[in-house]
């Protein structure tokens, strides 16, 4: 998929090149890209394909008293 798209093609180039300045061999360390998800910015949720499974990740359960409000 990032093949297909100048942007994420450009943005997966870019982490390359910091993985290279950081000593990471991409020869012995090939990089793994995730599925590609959708994001709606108004809802602040995944959607379509596997965003079931990413809305999961988005917000944790935390124990009182360490409670985030759903409004900041």
């Amino acid at each position: 998929m990032v093949k297909g798209d100048k942007l994420a093609s450009e943005a997966f180039e870019r982490v390359k090149t910091h993985l290279v300045a950081n000593g990471v061999d991409l020869e012995q360390t090939t990089p793994t890209v995730g599925p590609w998800l959708t994001f709606d910015p108004k809802a602040e949720r995944f959607t379509g394909t596997l965003s079931e499974e990413a809305n999961k990740l988005v917000k944790r359960e935390y124990r009182a008293p360490y409670v985030i409000p759903d409004q900041v």
